[in-house]
């Protein structure tokens, strides 16, 4: 039985590292809690309360509510109070509303939409931002929000209330991607080479002794 060279060993321990570099960062990326809190809400004046959740960072997140795109986009946009002066609205949004995050009946954060801007929109959804608080991993925290202007109008565009992380995170996961992609391919192309190194090893010391050797 032919022994496997070192080198080869090196090659094949590369290759099997690249994979394994991807591998490791998509299982971190798993255990990430990115969206803790989608829950649909009515719009309609009065509190919600959220279940329990945790989060897995120590970042901003945010909160927002989220709507498919069912009315006319000018309508809609002016209603949620994402028109950003894209429109001239004629009326004040319906999104109003006050929210609390406690910990073990404890507030540590509270806010208003009043005092948030922004929003954002896909190719089905828009959303408006309502606040944000500063999460630590592994707390549990509950959300409350008080409605306080009827928003039923947008009951048609099935409304949820969300918590998540702050859309720079989103982008730091692509770029964190393509730099752990790049690490890997790097590591594959250096075992790839020191296979082709020991492939050519084999292949002279079969043409320097033809009889059967060791690799």
């Amino acid at each position: 039985m032919k022994r496997i060279s070192v080198l080869t060993w090196f090659g094949l321990a590369f290759l099997v590292a690249g994979f394994l570099v991807v591998g490791s960062y998509e299982m971190w990326k798993a255990t990430r809690i990115d969206h803790p809190v989608s829950m649909p809400v009515s719009l309609g004046i009065g509190e919600v309360r959220t279940p329990e959740f945790k989060v897995s960072a120590n970042q901003n997140y945010e909160i927002g509510i989220e709507t498919k795109k069912r009315l006319p986009f000018e309508t809609q946009c002016c209603l949620m109070g994402i028109a950003g002066g894209m429109f001239k609205c004629d009326k004040a949004p319906v999104i109003q509303a006050d929210w609390a995050i406690w910990i073990d009946g404890n507030a540590v954060a509270r806010g208003s939409s009043r005092d948030t801007d922004g929003g954002g929109f896909s190719d089905e959804t828009l959303e408006r931002l309502i606040g944000y608080f500063e999460g630590e991993s592994g707390k549990k925290y509950i959300l409350d929000v008080n409605f306080t202007k009827d928003g039923t109008q947008l009951a048609a565009s099935v409304p949820y209330l969300n918590v998540e992380v702050n859309s720079m995170t989103y982008e730091d996961y692509a770029f964190g991607f393509i730099f752990i992609l790049g690490v890997a391919l790097l590591i594959e192309i250096v075992g790839a080479i020191l296979l082709i190194f020991a492939a050519i090893r084999h292949w002279r010391n079969r043409r320097a002794f033809p009889s059967p050797g060791i690799d």
